[in-house]
């Protein structure tokens, strides 16, 4: 429908143009416009195109649903009303609340034309920053943390190609790392958000850092005589075991901690230790150049069956991997052991074995491969109840004057040498 007016140009002697009313039904916002409107971004002045706008009268505001309330909202044309032709305007909308809207644009027909827009929910914000990435390592796992991470649908990085998703706790991924990163050079991240047109750039977001710490190498001994044969990768819960750890760490005078913890198994309690400050019973002395001494109870950090890790702790480097120190175990302390002439059967006696934790002995004999399984229970020293006695039966003869015991623990299939003899 064209503009009319209601008098005769030629009666005041000039040329009048009469222009149609414009086509709204092809305004659109710009991607751009459209990445403004995030809640909580207050008001924005977005600009239409794609119409003459020069007969714009009106524009107001309502929700999709069409019985919401409708608010007019200001808008600005480059060149004033009814001014000639404009192919823009920029109209001011309230990003107060997320959802779909519809943007009502009114001629001077009184007719008015829908244009949909969305606000947005906010962006994604990332609360855990800078990400630090360690040189040397070609691929390492990046985990973002925040508000939002469920919209992120990829992220990338001039520091290295990157995969990943959203997870439970944030978003989650790897970076394949370029080489020649540098220790100190920042590099920025983009998020490429569900429902914006431009990916986010978050500035300075990865940190390059010094090569992780690693722990090389292990020696240790065990405080006092179990009189039991404990295995090269064995730590028997109860005693102190001292641990010498050979590691890879910058020399520039940082303070590491190390972490003790259970990487299978059940775990009793964590440990973090710094030198020169015992914890629980345990403590870190730095020996050397990249040399630790820890001395630990196996058994204060996890129960029976725990394989007891180390992890090297270093600012900001990080954390080296895990590296196991050993299999906790219960086993029995034997303090002596003495033959009766009770008989039992036609070929067996009875003997008496006195000593701590007897209830972890499953069965006894005079080798490895041959034992007789123990059908009593220990029984406590009336003078010192943490020592035990408890009977077992062996074969007679013995295979040699003074042989030496054999014990098995629960679920063992082997028999393990003792310092005892009959």
């Amino acid at each position: 429908m064209a503009a009319t007016w209601d008098w005769d140009p030629l009666a005041i002697g000039g040329v009048i143009d009469i222009c149609p009313y414009g086509d709204f039904t092809q305004v659109t916002l710009a991607p751009a416009e459209r990445d403004k409107l995030v809640e909580g971004n207050g008001s924005q002045a977005v600009e239409l195109s794609g119409a003459d706008f020069e007969f714009l009268d009106k524009v107001s505001l309502t929700a999709a649903d069409r019985a919401a309330e409708t608010l007019d909202v200001g808008f600005t044309l480059p060149l004033g009303k009814r001014a000639g032709i404009q192919k823009s305007v920029t109209v001011d909308i309230d990003t107060a609340k997320r959802g779909s809207f519809r943007l009502l644009l009114t001629q001077t027909d009184g007719v008015a034309h829908a244009v949909s827009v969305v606000v947005l929910p906010p962006n994604p914000k990332i609360s855990n920053l800078p990400i630090r990435l360690n040189m040397g390592e070609p691929h390492e796992t990046i985990r973002l943390q925040g508000s939002g991470m469920d919209r992120i649908e990829s992220v990338s990085s001039d520091a290295g190609e990157i995969s990943g998703a959203p997870a439970s706790d944030g978003w989650s991924g790897e970076i394949a790392l370029k080489t020649g990163l540098t220790k100190g050079k920042t590099c920025s991240l983009l998020l490429k958000v569900r429902g914006l047109c431009s990916p986010i750039t978050v500035p300075n977001a990865i940190e390059i850092v010094g090569p992780r710490p690693r722990i090389l190498s292990l020696q240790k001994s065990l405080a006092g005589a179990l009189g039991i044969e404990i295995g090269s990768d064995e730590l028997p819960a109860g005693t102190a075991a001292g641990l010498v750890l050979t590691a890879r760490i910058p020399r520039d005078g940082k303070r590491p901690r190390l972490a003790l913890d259970c990487e299978t198994g059940e775990l009793r309690q964590p440990l973090t230790l710094a030198p020169g400050e015992p914890v629980g019973g345990a403590s870190l002395t730095l020996a050397g150049p990249g040399t630790f001494y820890l001395s630990v109870e196996p058994g204060a950090v996890g129960y029976a069956g725990c394989r007891l890790a180390a992890t090297l702790i270093l600012d900001p480097e990080g954390r080296s991997d895990r590296f196991v120190l050993g299999r906790v175990v219960r086993v029995p302390r034997l303090d002596k052991f003495a033959l009766t002439t009770e008989k039992v059967g036609e070929s067996s006696y009875a003997g008496i074995l006195e000593g701590r934790d007897l209830d972890v002995i499953e069965r006894a004999g005079w080798d490895a491969e041959h034992g007789v399984r123990v059908e009593s229970i220990p029984t406590p020293v009336s003078a010192d109840p943490t020592r035990q006695t408890v009977c077992i039966v062996l074969p007679w003869p013995a295979p040699a004057p003074h042989a030496i015991l054999y014990v098995w623990l629960r679920g063992e299939t082997q028999g393990r040498k003792t310092v005892v003899a009959y």
